[in-house]
């Protein structure tokens, strides 16, 4: 059965979008609802990691990634900066 207007017609050709169905005296096309897409799986949380052991005990460290090198600081107040 169509279930955007109902119509029984045996001649139903479905997709994931809608139902299409042709008759000798009806030839359309009815809107339903999409099937629901389940979810995309929640991200795994991201490793937390303290700035102590990024430190290791000092004031700076040296981060790579890919071919970037990073410079993570510890100020005297006690804030962090990341710099290229």
């Amino acid at each position: 059965m169509c279930a955007g207007c109902g119509d029984q017609s045996s001649d139903l050709v479905a997709s994931a979008s809608h139902l299409r169905h042709t008759r000798s005296n009806r030839v359309g096309t009815c809107i339903v609802t999409e099937t629901p897409v389940p979810p995309e799986p929640a991200p795994a949380a991201a490793p937390t990691v303290t700035s102590e052991e990024l430190l290791q005990g000092g004031r700076e460290a040296t981060i790579l990634h890919g071919a970037e090198v990073y410079r993570l600081r510890l100020t005297s107040k006690d804030k962090l900066i990341l710099t290229k």
